[in-house]
């Protein structure tokens, strides 16, 4: 016969009981602490004298490529140098000066009217893609280097684009160039890097910071040997 009537003793000791029973069971959660990679605080290490400069990111943030892989993280991201935009810059701002010069002298008088707005609107359309052409030249030919790989990026047009990578352990070799008064002058040149893939020698030309940038990278081959 089961019983109805329990002692006030009986029921705080059952109580005890309970509260005790339910603290063995729960299970307080745990809380993971997020590890970074060894390799990628030594990497940081290398490029943390850097700085950000024309065409050159020094671990920027919020950057991705293509088969990048989950622990992998971009310490550079190179352009050439801006003042190798110069020439076709110096063109379309040319090209516009020839309108407007051509239009305050005169030089279009002995022409129709019709004839007139057709030959302006094709100078104006040629400038256009001058500028266009070389500006999509200038951003999307991009040079990265991560804390596993160096990827080469070569557009060639808007359906043309060639991707060149190579593992950090494959360099064999890090060579840099410095030339002419600019290159001097604005402290930019090619970086030759060459590999045992598919791709012997990959190229990054007329990028800021040659020597430095290419000293990261033998300091990066030798990180990778020693772990």
């Amino acid at each position: 016969m089961p019983d109805l009537y329990i002692t006030p003793h009986r029921r705080l000791e059952k109580k005890g009981k309970t509260e005790k029973e339910a603290q063995k069971t729960f299970v307080a959660p745990k809380t993971e602490i997020k590890r970074e990679n060894k390799s990628i605080i030594r990497c940081r290490k290398l490029v943390k004298d850097l700085s950000t400069k024309t065409g050159l990111a020094v671990a920027p943030q919020d950057v991705r490529f293509a088969n990048q892989k989950k622990d992998e993280e971009v310490l550079f991201l190179l352009r050439r140098h801006l003042i190798t935009n110069f020439p076709w810059v110096a063109a379309f701002v040319l090209m516009i000066g020839i309108v407007f010069s051509a239009f305050h002298f005169g030089f279009y008088v002995f022409l129709p009217s019709t004839l007139r707005l057709v030959v302006v609107y094709a100078w104006l359309l040629l400038a256009l893609i001058i500028f266009w052409s070389g500006f999509l030249s200038w951003y999307f030919n991009v040079n990265i280097i991560s804390n596993e790989r160096v990827v080469d990026v070569d557009f060639y047009n808007l359906i043309y684009c060639e991707v060149t990578d190579a593992e950090i352990e494959k360099i064999q070799d890090v060579t840099h160039k410095m030339g002419g008064i600019f290159g001097i002058v604005f402290n930019y040149g090619d970086i030759y890097i060459q590999t045992a893939g598919t791709k012997p020698e990959i190229e990054f030309l007329k990028v800021p910071r040659p020597a430095e940038v290419a000293d990261v990278l033998r300091k990066l081959r030798e990180e990778v040997d020693n772990s």
